[in-house]
């Protein structure tokens, strides 16, 4: 599993989302008033496995903390992913800042773990 973190620097959660959702795709949405959970399932054909990535969107005062999370793209023995998780991340992370800078928003990439 990959997760990065993201702190955007605007309270506007559902302009994030509506933003964030031109530029990826989900499949499950669940919301609240301050937090947002995105998720798609996707199968990768070259390792034959199937992949969930999340994106939780939680306001915190005047900023979005985001997570995106790829997960469970790695199959057989040695539980190899092809990179797909880092792909997601990478996809998540660009989508993000593409926003931020359509939008005038502060941008500030935490740590990947």
């Amino acid at each position: 599993m990959e997760i990065a973190t993201v702190k955007i620097g605007t309270p506007l959660l559902d302009e994030f989302i509506v933003q964030l959702k031109q530029h990826l795709s989900f499949q499950y949405e669940n919301h609240s008033t301050d937090m947002y959970i995105l998720a798609a399932e996707e199968y990768y054909i070259f390792n034959n496995s199937s992949q969930l990535n999340m994106v939780v969107a939680k306001k915190e005062g005047s900023t979005i903390l985001v997570d995106a999370i790829g997960g469970a793209g790695g199959s057989g023995i040695f539980n190899i992913n092809y990179f797909s998780e880092s792909e997601f991340i990478n996809s998540a992370i660009d989508a993000m800042r593409e926003c931020c800078q359509n939008m005038n928003w502060a941008f500030e990439l935490g740590e990947n773990k």
